[in-house]
């Protein structure tokens, strides 16, 4: 007997494509580890140490409460006045209108784009009040918080409609 048909379905080695030739122009490991350090450390300057250096260089201007001075609108001047002398001045920060979002807030979104924007968003609000509770500038610390309007974005809908 002979050596049998070959096969439509099982080709020799030789007859298989050959392997593709590797791109000239890929980035060599420790170039591509180089390139990833500094994307992470672009992001990392970004995202954390300009807000912490923009937040520090913030303060508060005492002048007028350290000093025995006072504002008078009439002479558009600063008048010397002793009931100042001593007074630890107290340092208010104000929010307005934050607008953080939540679930019921864009609903043309589908649920994992809404449910990333509430991450991103509250990420962004729990680390300037971690920055706020620990700050302690040239000035002093921050004694009060006020927050101005709405806090979420959706708050029109928890409104009975009475009001």
């Amino acid at each position: 007997m002979g050596l049998p048909a070959p096969s439509p379905i099982i080709r020799k080695p030789s007859l298989l494509r050959p392997p593709r030739a590797r791109a000239t122009n890929s980035l060599p490991p420790s170039a591509l580890l180089t390139l990833r350090i500094s994307i992470l450390a672009l992001v990392t300057y970004c995202e954390l140490l300009t807000f912490y250096t923009h937040a520090n260089s913030c303060a508060f201007n005492d002048t007028p409460s350290v000093q025995p001075v006072s504002y008078d609108p009439a002479t558009d001047a600063w008048l010397d006045d002793s009931r100042w002398v001593g007074v630890q001045p107290f340092h208010a920060l104000i929010l307005a209108d934050p607008q953080l979002i939540d679930m019921r807030s864009y609903p043309g979104r589908s649920w994992i784009l809404r449910w990333l924007g509430v991450k991103i968003t509250d990420g962004y609000a729990k680390k300037a009040w971690r920055f706020v509770k620990a700050s302690r500038g040239k000035m002093g610390q921050v004694d009060g918080v006020v927050w101005l309007g709405d806090l979420l974005d959706s708050g029109v809908d928890t409104v009975d409609q009475n009001e």
